[in-house]
C-alpha cells in the first residue's frame, strides 16, 4: 500500500496536461467551426444578394419593357385620337367605305339585273316557240297590269275622297278598261274572219261586233253618270278623263300590235328586242361611263339617267 500512492500522486499532472491539450484542442476546433460558419454565411449572403440583384435587373428590364409598351401603346392612341380629330382622315375614312359599299351594292344589283334579264328573256322566246295565240295572250296581260298600275296612282292619291263619297269608282274603271279592250281584239276578230275564206261561217256573229260595243259603251257611261255626286262632279270628271287618257295609251296603241303579230313574229319581236337592247347597253354604259365625261343632268325627273347612258343605248341599238 505504501508503494502505490506516490505513483498516483506523480501521475496527475501529466493528466492535467493531456485535458488541457484536449480542451486546446476543442477550442480550436470550435473556432473552426465558427470560422467556416461564419464564410458559409458570407457565402449565402453573397449568393443571395447576387441572386437579388439579378431579380432586380430583370425586374427592371420588365418594368423598362412595360413602360416602353404603355409608351408605344399611348402614342398610338394618341395618333388615333389626332386622326380621328382630323376631318381629312375621318373623310378619307367614310370614303373608303362607302366606296366598297357602293361596289359591293353595285355589283350585287348587275347580277340581280343579269339574273332576271335572262329569265324574261327565257320566258320570251318560249311565248314565241308556243304560237300566235299565246302570243295575243301575253299582249292583253301586259295592258291589263299597264292599265291597273296607272289608275291605281290616282286611286291612292285621292282614296280618302273616293272611299266616302263616290260609289263603284273602281268598277266603272275596269268597266271602260274592258270596253276598249272588247272592242279592240273584235274589231280583230271581225277583220280576221272576213279575210280567211275558212272562217267565213263566223260571219253572222261577226256582224254583231258593232251592237255588242255600242251596247257594253252605252251601259258603261250611263253607269259612270249615275255615279256623279253632287260637289264632286268635277273630280270625278277629271278621274274620267285620266281613266281615258289611260286607256288610249294602253289599249289604244297597241290595236295594230295584233296585226303585227299575224303578219310576221319578226314585226312582233324586233321592235320588242331594239328595246331591250336600248335598255341593257343604256344601263351599263351609264354604269361605266356616267357623269365621267357629260356632267349636265340629262333629265330632271329621272336623276339618276345621264347622257352617257343615253349615247350608249342608241349607239347600241343602232
Amino acid at each position: 500500500m505504501a508503494t502505490t500512492a506516490p505513483s498516483s500522486c506523480g501521475s496527475s499532472p501529466s493528466m492535467m496536461s493531456l485535458r488541457s491539450l484536449e480542451l486546446a484542442d476543442q477550442e480550436n476546433e470550435i473556432h473552426d467551426l465558427e470560422e467556416l460558419s461564419h464564410e458559409l454565411d458570407e457565402i449565402s449572403h453573397k449568393s443571395e444578394q447576387e441572386k437579388d440583384d439579378k431579380n432586380g435587373t430583370q425586374d427592371r428590364h420588365e418594368v423598362d419593357d412595360r413602360d416602353k409598351e404603355n409608351e408605344q401603346q399611348d402614342e398610338k392612341d394618341d395618333g388615333d385620337k389626332q386622326d380621328d380629330s382630323n376631318p381629312k382622315v375621318e373623310f378619307k375614312r367614310s370614303m373608303s367605305g362607302a366606296s366598297v359599299a357602293r361596289d359591293e351594292g353595285r355589283m350585287r344589283k348587275i347580277l340581280i339585273r343579269v339574273w332576271f334579264g335572262f329569265l324574261m328573256l327565257l320566258f320570251f322566246s318560249v311565248i314565241l316557240y308556243s304560237g300566235h295565240l299565246y302570243i295575243c295572250a301575253l299582249v292583253a296581260l301586259c295592258q291589263t297590269i299597264l292599265f291597273r298600275e296607272l289608275v291605281k296612282v290616282r286611286y291612292n292619291t285621292y282614296f280618302h275622297i273616293i272611299e266616302e263619297t263616290i260609289p263603284l269608282f273602281r268598277t266603272t274603271q275596269w268597266m271602260w278598261f274592258a270596253v276598249a279592250t272588247f272592242y279592240t281584239y273584235s274589231d280583230f276578230a271581225v277583220e280576221l274572219v272576213k279575210s280567211n275564206t275558212a272562217l267565213h261561217q263566223y260571219l253572222p256573229y261577226a256582224q254583231l261586233q258593232g251592237s255588242l260595243s255600242f251596247v257594253l259603251y252605252s251601259s258603261t257611261f250611263v253607269l259612270s253618270i249615275a255615279t256623279m255626286q253632287i260637289g264632286h262632279i268635277r273630280f270625278q270628271l277629271n278621274q274620267l278623263c285620266w281613266t281615258i287618257v289611260v286607256l288610249c295609251l294602253t289599249v289604244g296603241q297597241l290595236k295594230y300590235i295584233m296585226h303585227n303579230v299575224y303578219n310576221g313574229l319578226i314585226w312582233f319581236a324586233l321592235p320588242i328586242l331594239l328595246v331591250v337592247a336600248n335598255d341593257i347597253f343604256a344601263y351599263f354604259a351609264g354604269m361605266t361611263c356616267g357623269r365621267k365625261f357629260i356632267r349636265k343632268p340629262f333629265i330632271n325627273l329621272s336623276p339618276n339617267k345621264t347622257w352617257e347612258g343615253f349615247i350608249g343605248g342608241w349607239v347600241g341599238t343602232m
